[in-house]
């Protein structure tokens, strides 16, 4: 056979996936456009909330920060309670905490409960694609 009947093989191989893989890819396509759509609303968001510009940037640090923090400790995380919990508490975590943050109606508490929504973040999503990897 020539490299050319390989070609298609391999190339379709890497599109039948099963199912499990294809919705932890969507999640983790979800979770990233969460990161990138907040920091074009902070403006109207400040606004509605009177916030100063200091508040205004902790909104998306406090996220930011607690994912980046996280995420170096959620592979022993997993490791000790196991892939799908850890999937399945970041994605709780993700959604208490998206809730609390459009419930709330002070700057302090979105902050607040931005952190924790980036604490979910990075348990779901360094899982997610280390699940995706493996």
């Amino acid at each position: 056979m020539t490299a050319s009947t390989h070609a298609p093989a391999s190339v379709a191989s890497v599109w039948r996936q099963p199912a499990q893989v294809w919705a932890v890819a969507f999640a983790c396509v979800v979770a990233f456009m969460g990161i990138g759509l907040v920091d074009p609303i902070l403006p109207a968001i400040a606004a509605s909330l009177d916030a100063t510009p200091v508040e205004t940037e902790l909104l998306f640090t406090s996220y930011l920060l607690v994912t980046g923090l996280a995420m170096l400790v959620t592979s022993w995380v997993s490791s000790r309670i196991g892939t799908k919990a850890t999937l399945m508490t970041g994605l709780g975590l993700i959604v208490l905490f998206s809730l609390l943050s459009a419930l709330s109606g002070s700057v302090d508490a979105i902050i607040g409960f931005r952190a924790g929504w980036g604490l979910g973040n990075a348990l779901f999503i360094s899982t997610a694609l280390a699940t995706i990897v493996g």
